[in-house]
């Protein structure tokens, strides 16, 4: 790898625009009870209420699976070029690019629910929250308002604490398998044991599994293992399309631990054919999708507040007609979101991300450029 050359896979950004849309129309169709129209729902309904859509409800496996191999691919050529990882710029990096939207986002949270609902959160739920373990009350239900979401930030965040550690292990790859293969066990286990309680969903939650099995597939691509080929046949193509197909259509075939660990293969799989050089069924390498995905984590990090705030704003109140006034919710809350998002990353995330480039040993990027691809496509 050259010294100055940019690590840029084509279609992630796809992968992470697709999560990313998808969990925030999920959340819309979701809180559609909130703005006085109950009996419109672009996903069904479940219990007289607006159900939620398949696809969003599994945009978070996307996201943990994209992280682990993303993060241990870029950590493998990190210790092919020097021999070892540097732990301290890796936290670096790591605080830098999660940190500022993150806590910018819990504060003006907390200051826009306390000036509207009149109420101030406890110091328990605040401790979780500045602590980077906002799971603990989303799993326990004493959440923050429109942060229920920040879950997931906890969970790779508290991954991350000791993921590059192993990497000063010999048989890490063996350590990895064996931990996927432990945790779904002890998964379905738990749901089958103790189904709907705080454990469950503590095992549910926690999908660290879900990373490891990204990491795998960075181990797997950086040995040139024959698995890669095999994932980029067609026949795991047209496998892992067809998983998002069903989920993009709301049906639901199995249950939703045994989806959780089907779309994990799925997006990894799709991760694989995107990054190489083979005929992809889908190419998520288009101008649409590289924005979406450059501004996916402000997309995924302020959209239940701009929910809130656009229902409590009674912005659509007088909109008689119930279905125009979904399609004006939807449309004025997904352009509001990506604006917010766009702007957040200018404004404030940008100049952290500046700052990120000075402790990276290989300098990645979200912004599609020519100078790496090729390096990727031979190992393919």
């Amino acid at each position: 790898m050259e010294k100055n050359k940019l690590v840029y896979l084509t279609g992630l950004n796809g992968i992470r625009a697709i999560a990313a849309c998808a969990v925030l129309l999920n959340h819309i169709n979701i809180g559609l009870i909130n703005f006085n129209v109950p009996g419109v729902s672009l996903f069904g309904f479940n219990k007289g209420k607006q159900s939620g859509w398949n696809l969003g409800e599994h945009g978070v496996t996307m996201f943990f699976v994209l992280s682990g191999f993303l993060i241990t691919f870029l950590l493998l050529k990190e210790r092919e070029k020097l021999g070892a990882i540097s732990i301290r710029k890796f936290y670096l990096r790591r605080v830098l690019r999660i940190w500022p939207l993150y806590f910018f986002f819990l504060f003006i949270s907390v200051l826009a629910v306390a000036l509207i609902n009149h109420t101030l959160p406890t110091g328990s739920q605040l401790f979780f929250y500045i602590a980077l373990m906002a799971n603990i009350p989303f799993i326990f239900k004493f959440v923050l308002p429109v942060t229920a979401h920040l879950w997931s930030i906890a969970v790779e965040e508290q991954f991350y604490l000791f993921w590059p550690h192993l990497f000063k292990l010999k048989n890490i790859k063996k350590i990895i398998i064996w931990s996927i293969i432990l945790l779904a066990v002890i998964r379905l286990g738990v749901w089958t044991a103790y189904p709907h309680t705080k454990l469950s969903s503590f095992v549910t939650v926690n999908r660290f599994d879900c990373m490891l099995f990204g990491a795998l597939l960075a181990f797997l691509l950086n040995e040139r293992s024959d698995i890669i080929n095999r994932l980029n046949s067609k026949f795991f193509q047209i496998a892992s399309w067809a998983i998002f197909l069903i989920l993009f259509i709301n049906i639901s075939v199995v249950n939703a631990i045994i989806t959780m660990f089907t779309v994990t293969a799925a997006t990894g799989a799709i991760i694989i054919n995107q990054i190489g050089n083979k005929p992809k069924l889908i190419n998520l390498e288009n101008p649409v999708c590289n924005f979406l995905g450059k501004y996916s984590y402000g997309i995924y990090v302020y959209h239940p507040l701009l929910i809130f705030l656009a229902y409590k704003s009674q912005l659509f109140e007088h909109i008689s007609n119930p279905y125009l006034k979904v399609a004006v919710i939807y449309i004025v809350i997904i352009v509001l979101t990506i604006s917010v998002a766009y702007l957040s990353y200018q404004l404030l995330e940008k100049k952290f991300l500046n700052f990120k480039g000075r402790y990276s040993v290989v300098h990645s990027t979200n912004t599609n450029v020519k100078s790496f691809n090729s390096g990727i496509e031979k190992v393919l």
